[in-house]
């Protein structure tokens, strides 16, 4: 599941949900989480979204799911 934003950055507690971040980091503006389903929504259950400083206007939270070979789901 591939996370990202323009104008902010993304951030997720892992703690024990079991999922694991393959792309980016906490703190950038794009996260991969790979994991089971009931993992990766553990883990998209503490995300956290910190606007660009001195930003004003909208920005768009782009979510991407896919199978395990990369395929997107729809």
């Amino acid at each position: 599941m591939r996370s990202s934003v323009s104008n902010g950055t993304l951030s997720v507690s892992l703690g024990s949900t079991g999922a694991t971040i393959t792309t980016g980091t906490n703190g950038s503006n794009t996260l991969t989480l790979s994991g089971t389903q009931t993992q990766i929504n553990a883990a998209l259950a503490t995300l956290i979204y910190q606007g660009s400083a001195n930003f004003n206007g909208s920005d768009t939270l782009t979510v991407v799911s896919t199978d395990a070979a990369g395929t997107p789901l729809s």
